[in-house]
């Protein structure tokens, strides 16, 4: 069965669920794939996964295992990031073998990510494949650092959390760079803060003392 433009919902009851991803310890209440539904039962996968910036030695490398194993029968089981897990997906369907494709997104082409994949992860569902995530379709697979903050359900909203996300951590930058040049403009020309009372000398506390100091300085 090929699912191919729309995203297919499958519980953990459903007897099409992968049996061994019921026994871990947390496992997802649903399963959202597109693409050969039989790929996500297949019954030999292994996991190729790898660095972002690989060699040429490890492009060689992965390449040719992944393309040696899918010949063998072997489903090729990776995350569709950039560098390693990339070349595993596409040395499997060079040989026209099956690959899994598992996201940190939705499977929908609007969240398939990294962008740069889309076109691969297309290929992987038309080539017998199949994309698997336990995330619905519209979530946006952001980094890590920004799922921490951001709950994005709609993946249309995901560069405008983005951008909220961006412009918090630069406020905070700047912030932390406003104190460092009000410690040395105010701390600094007061000896008070500095042992002996000698400005430019050894700095009481010790150099973790600075914003301290500014707080005594402007009354804090």
């Amino acid at each position: 069965m090929l699912v191919e433009k729309e995203s297919l919902r499958i519980p953990i009851n459903d007897p099409r669920y992968p049996a061994r991803l019921r026994e871990i310890h947390d496992p997802p209440p649903f399963l959202y794939i597109r693409g050969s539904v039989e790929a996500l039962a297949h019954a030999l996968p292994i996991g190729f996964v790898g660095t972002r910036k690989m060699t040429n030695y490890g492009r060689a490398v992965a390449h040719s295992f992944s393309m040696t194993a899918a010949k063998t029968g072997i489903a090729i089981v990776s995350g569709l990031a950039m560098g390693i897990d990339a070349v595993c997906h596409q040395a499997a369907l060079d040989v026209g073998g099956t690959t899994v494709a598992v996201l940190g997104g939705g499977t929908d082409p609007m969240s398939v990510g990294p962008r740069i994949n889309a076109a691969l992860a297309e290929r992987i569902v038309k080539g017998g494949g199949v994309l698997v995530s336990e995330h619905p379709p519209g979530t946006a697979g952001l980094p890590h650092i920004m799922m921490r903050f951001f709950t994005v359900p709609n993946a249309k909203e995901a560069r405008k959390s983005v951008f909220v996300a961006s412009g918090f951590i630069g406020l905070f930058f700047l912030v932390v760079c406003l104190l460092g040049l009000a410690a040395i403009v105010i701390v600094g020309q007061d000896p008070q803060f500095f042992e002996k009372g000698e400005i430019g000398g050894k700095l009481i506390g010790g150099n973790n003392m600075p914003v301290m100091h500014l707080a005594k300085a402007v009354g804090g």
